[in-house]
């Protein structure tokens, strides 16, 4: 029973260590945006420091001059659904004249309309960041589009 528990004890510190280094070595994903760009870019940054604030662009190319140049392309979609109900309800305890609202408040039901909305809209983020020879930031550009 003891080396059994002993033995419980060590593979689960064994798995734990293992569990702790695969998270520690994950760089967690940020969402693009025009204003991490404004905050995080600048020239003469490195490539790995663009690397880390942005993570791996979509397209990689070099120029004549061999530059490389890295371009992140982000489409993000929105959907918004909205949903209202106007009625006039009645608990069975009504009187008086027999209009639609009487005849709900008579016989106890809830008379409703109900109105919805849906809106889908996409948010386009395309960046290029072009590097000098020594792998700094030599200029960037980016662009925001809504559609």
């Amino acid at each position: 029973m003891k080396s059994t528990l002993a033995t419980l004890v060590i593979v689960g510190m064994a798995l734990s260590g293992h569990a702790e280094e695969a998270t520690t070595a994950d760089v967690p994903e940020r969402a693009l945006s025009a204003g991490l760009v404004q905050r995080e870019l600048r020239e003469g940054l490195p490539a790995e420091e663009v690397a880390l604030a942005f993570g791996s662009p979509n397209i990689v190319t070099r120029d004549a001059e061999e530059g490389e140049a890295w371009i992140y392309d982000r489409i993000s979609t929105e959907l918004h659904h909205a949903e209202s109900a106007k009625g006039v309800g009645g608990g069975g305890h009504g009187a008086g004249s027999i209009g639609a609202t009487g005849l709900s408040a008579l016989i106890g039901a809830h008379l409703e309309r109900r109105e919805a909305s849906t809106t889908l809209s996409q948010r386009c983020l395309t960046l290029v960041v072009k590097f000098d020879a020594d792998g700094r930031v030599a200029a960037f550009s980016y662009r925001v589009s809504r559609f």
